[in-house]
């Protein structure tokens, strides 16, 4: 199995919204024109990712990452990372696994002293997941590791 991971680019918007629509049951239904007007403010922003990974050339997870100045700690960010997505197959929790790595590589490239995930408290396979990371859980859906 081949992975990779990389940012979003323009034409992966369908399968994104395709694999928030398996995890989230309030996703979209339809692309419009408001959800690629915050697309492109993801994926054009310089602190912001949306990133893939791909199994084989078949992306099967994704996670929105953005990177935020601190008021509190004026020297250092943090991350706020959300809605880690898998898909369907069996590659999912590894390909996740992977966006994680990706998500504490960024953030230490930012010199961020934390970073808090966000993620629906029914979504039990990627919040066990984030428990065997090292993030801790709080408030039932936060996962902060410092």
């Amino acid at each position: 199995m081949k992975y990779v991971v990389r940012n979003a680019v323009k034409n992966d918007l369908p399968k994104i919204m395709e694999l928030y629509r398996a995890n989230y049951y309030q996703a979209q239904e339809c692309i419009d024109e408001s959800v690629v007007k915050i697309f492109d403010s993801i994926i054009y922003s310089p602190d912001k990712y949306l990133l893939l990974c791909e199994a084989d050339g078949e992306i099967v997870s994704c996670v929105t990452l953005n990177i935020n100045e601190s008021l509190a700690y004026s020297s250092s960010s943090y991350a706020f990372a959300e809605h880690l997505c898998v898909g369907e197959t069996r590659y999912s929790l590894e390909a996740a696994e992977l966006l994680i790595a990706k998500v504490k590589e960024i953030s230490a490239s930012y010199g961020c002293y934390k970073i808090s995930f966000i993620n629906e408290k029914e979504n039990i396979h990627i919040n066990s997941l984030l428990l065997q990371q090292g993030f801790v859980s709080k408030n039932n859906c936060v996962k902060i590791m410092c």
